[in-house]
């Protein structure tokens, strides 16, 4: 006698996962993802050290963050979203997570 194996379904990631992993990014310091000191300084100096304080900034400003000139400046910038690229984090910055990475 043969007994068929069940297929097992791949775990899912839950919503509360995601918003869970999604909250750790956000509020990782920028030196914990590595960001060059420079950046870092640049940043700090407008009182940002994490994600969250980062779109904060951004939500209070209601513009583009470049308009700031010197202190966040493209290179900073730049610098920002390819630590996200690297790092496969982009999705964090979604309002829509639904789908997590």
């Amino acid at each position: 006698m043969s007994r068929k194996a069940e297929k097992i379904e791949p775990l899912q990631t839950t919503t509360v996962n995601v918003n869970f992993e999604r909250e750790q990014i956000l509020n990782m310091s920028f030196k914990e993802m590595g960001m060059s000191r420079s950046a870092i300084y640049g940043f700090r100096h407008c009182g940002i050290s994490t994600l969250n304080d980062f779109l904060a900034y951004y939500e209070k400003k209601k513009r583009c963050v470049l308009c700031d000139g010197k202190w966040l400046g493209r290179k900073t910038l730049e610098e920002l979203l390819q630590l996200l690229k690297e790092h496969n984090w982009e999705w964090v910055l979604q309002d829509d997570i639904s789908d997590g990475p």
